[in-house]
């Protein structure tokens, strides 16, 4: 889907900023799914339902908002 809409996408590409691939582009969208390692008192309360329990990962929906569903549920 995102060919057809001209979007050039590298898949398991190394990136450091400012070297490879980083000067090649304009525009650069990290999708490596990060996870939330810091102090607890950071997403407490209703917060503490949008990060996986298991890994730590910040659940976003399709639209990059954070959620407390299971994005592929």
């Amino acid at each position: 889907m995102v060919n057809k809409l001209g979007v050039v996408y590298h898949h398991d590409t190394p990136f450091k900023d400012g070297e490879g691939i980083a000067n090649d582009y304009e525009v650069h969208i990290d999708c490596r799914g990060f996870k939330f390692n810091g102090p607890k008192n950071f997403m407490t309360s209703e917060m503490a339902e949008c990060v996986d329990t298991k890994t730590g990962q910040i659940w976003v929906n399709k639209f990059c908002q954070v959620t407390n569903k299971h994005p592929i549920a």
